[in-house]
């Protein structure tokens, strides 16, 4: 009797543990995929109107898979998602999630439903969809473009070391809309200057500095671009920047707008 109550307890403890760390399967989408009778699946790029729909069974069936398998995450990776997914049961949607691709941590979601909960699938769906829907992005020296830029204007604009410093370049959609929300962050942690970090947008709420990038032109060896620097007073001050690709680095010219 007690060999059973301690088996029981053992297992009692497992569940918990499992909820609170996440990792358990999501039974409400699982549900919900088994029930449904997928007659159409469209993923529309979130950066630009780009669209594909799947009709044929066998890519429905294997997407729906994916999905069945979402699992719970615990984590936020706080990016921007780059993909929506829609499944439809005739004309009434069943499904409807966004997508963060490539999304290494196992921890942290790369799928999240339309009411915010988090969930974790097999970063293997972006076979399906990613070559089609993210176009070939032709232009060349883009992370060094951006490095290069936010760390001069962080130094023009004489940001003093330990400024909190947030820089958004997800809406340059001209030179970023071929960029995943995962590389955009791994270019803006690369950036230092003064002895300063950048964070994404979505990971400091309170920070001294604020850089939005709009790029105008953008050619690989030379570039326009209008950046806005506002600070945590609200006070906005604006950049014209030119810049020349030579010997493997970015020059810029800056004047104030």
């Amino acid at each position: 009797m007690k060999k059973t109550i301690s088996i029981v307890a053992i297992l009692i403890f497992t569940i918990l543990l499992s909820a609170c760390s996440g990792g358990g399967s999501a039974v409400e989408i699982k549900k919900a995929m088994q029930n449904a009778q997928i007659e159409r699946i469209t993923i529309t790029n979130a950066r630009y109107a780009g669209r594909y729909t799947i009709i044929d069974k066998k890519s429905m069936e294997r997407f729906k898979g994916y999905i069945e398998k979402a699992r719970i995450a615990k984590e936020d990776p706080g990016l921007e998602p780059d993909f929506v997914f829609e499944l439809y049961d005739g004309t009434r949607s069943v499904g409807n999630f966004k997508y963060i691709a490539g999304v290494t941590d196992s921890s942290e979601a790369n799928l999240i439903d339309m009411n915010g909960k988090l969930y974790r699938i097999s970063r293997s769906i972006e076979d399906i969809f990613m070559k089609r829907l993210m176009k070939k992005n032709d232009l060349v020296n883009v992370p060094e473009y951006y490095i290069s830029l936010i760390s001069t204007i962080i130094k023009k604009h004489g940001m003093k070391e330990g400024s909190k410093v947030v820089a958004d370049i997800g809406k340059d959609y001209s030179v970023t809309r071929s960029i995943t929300s995962v590389d955009q962050k791994s270019i803006l942690n690369s950036v230092s200057a003064n002895k300063i970090s950048v964070n994404f947008p979505t990971d400091s709420k309170n920070f001294d500095y604020s850089i939005e990038v709009k790029t105008g032109k953008y050619n690989n060896t030379s570039s326009e671009a209008v950046i806005s620097v506002r600070d945590k007073e609200g006070k906005v001050t604006k950049y014209e920047v030119s810049g020349n690709y030579k010997s493997g680095d970015w020059e810029f010219h800056i004047k104030f707008k």
